[in-house]
């Protein structure tokens, strides 16, 4: 690992720790799993930092087979680093909402459904654990806005947030993540069979290569339209005392 994303490393441990065990010592984390690198990476350093018993992983698939890729990967990380792990499947959940108003939803607002309900689900469970809800948004997809606007992006605390997605490969490793974390696809978990980067039309590794470029010397940037565009997802809302600053 080389020295800048070791030093990454350390800030991003010394932030959670300042966080949790200077402002927030009472609290327990409350974290959301999917099977993918960033909520792995995060979920394993709040447990190195916390403990066993200040941690609460939870998978809430759109339906579970215990033979899913996803739940599979889910139950090794939490085996493998002893992470308290809860199931739970929000598929009756969002077909009830559906079901309820279907004329409200398209397909991208029908799917977006599955981070707003776990965003509702996580922060139950924080009302009912003394806890923090975290996020595991990395640097890239809050730039592009890659992220659902009080669904995913819903939490107390990003502690990937300074943390290129390109980067969080060698993070990863470096912590023993299962390598079949680290080389799958990643997905937001939306619908079956959805990737980010089927979905956004561009790789992380050109993603990244335009954001560590944006506002530099490159006159045109393909990602311009996109950050300008989803600004309000990075921003707090608007109030009187704010709108005409």
């Amino acid at each position: 690992m080389n020295v800048d994303i070791e030093n990454k490393l350390n800030e991003t441990k010394k932030f959670i720790n300042s966080f949790f065990k200077r402002k927030y010592p009472d609290k327990n984390a409350i974290i959301g799993i999917s099977g993918g690198i960033d909520s792995a990476v995060v979920a394993v350093l709040l447990r190195q930092i916390l403990g066993y018993e200040r941690v609460f992983g939870f998978y809430m698939p759109n339906g579970i087979s215990y033979d899913d890729d996803d739940y599979v990967d889910v139950k090794h990380l939490c085996d493998k680093f002893d992470i308290s792990l809860d199931v739970i499947n929000i598929k009756k959940i969002k077909d009830s909402i559906y079901d309820s108003v279907p004329f409200y939803f398209d397909k991208l607002s029908y799917d977006n459904l599955s981070a707003g309900i776990r965003m509702i689900m996580l922060y139950s469970f924080a009302n009912a654990s003394n806890g923090i809800v975290v996020g595991t948004t990395n640097k890239s997809e809050l730039m592009i806005g890659y992220f659902t606007k009080y669904g995913d992006g819903g939490v107390d605390i990003e502690p990937i947030a300074h943390i290129y997605k390109t980067e969080l490969y060698d993070i990863a490793e470096y912590l023993g993540i299962p390598d079949r974390i680290i080389n799958k696809n990643p997905s937001a978990g939306l619908w079956k069979g959805q990737t980010d980067e089927d979905e956004l039309g561009m790789s992380y590794k050109k993603i990244d290569y335009y954001l560590k470029e944006y506002n530099s010397s490159m006159k045109t940037n393909p990602l311009d339209d996109l950050i300008k565009s989803t600004s309000h997802k990075r921003k707090t809302p608007i109030m009187i005392d704010t709108y005409y600053d």
